[in-house]
Formats: structure tokens, C-alpha cells, sequence
């Protein structure tokens, strides 16, 4: 019994990994994203890019 758990452990670790690849790859850009509200995230869907966005981000709080 005990030899099945951490053969099931085992397996769940292995699947895991390609997911921790693609999170420590991404890494700094999902940290940029991290904070967007869903405005943001719909300018991100609608083609624009994350310096254009900050930028874009960053002139609206000079005016409020």
C-alpha cells in the first residue's frame, strides 16, 4: 500500500513538471500581470502589447 502511494506521488510529480518549466519560463511576465484589473486584460486580448499598456497605464494616473 504504502509503495502505490508513492508511486501515485511519483506520477503526480512528473506531470507536474512541464507546468513548473512553463511557470519559471514566464516567470517575470506573469509577475507584469499580476496586478491588471479586467480593463488591462482586455487591452492585452485585443492585441496590445505590456510596455504599450503600462504606458497607457501610467498617463492615466498622471491625470486622476
Amino acid at each position: 500500500m504504502l509503495k502505490r502511494l508513492i508511486q501515485i506521488e511519483e506520477q503526480e510529480l512528473k506531470g507536474a513538471s512541464p507546468q513548473l518549466a512553463f511557470l519559471a519560463q514566464t516567470k517575470e511576465y506573469l509577475g507584469e500581470l499580476r496586478d491588471y484589473a479586467a480593463f488591462e486584460f482586455e487591452l492585452l486580448n485585443g492585441g496590445r502589447n505590456i510596455a504599450d499598456i503600462n504606458k497607457e497605464l501610467a498617463l492615466l494616473r498622471k491625470n486622476v
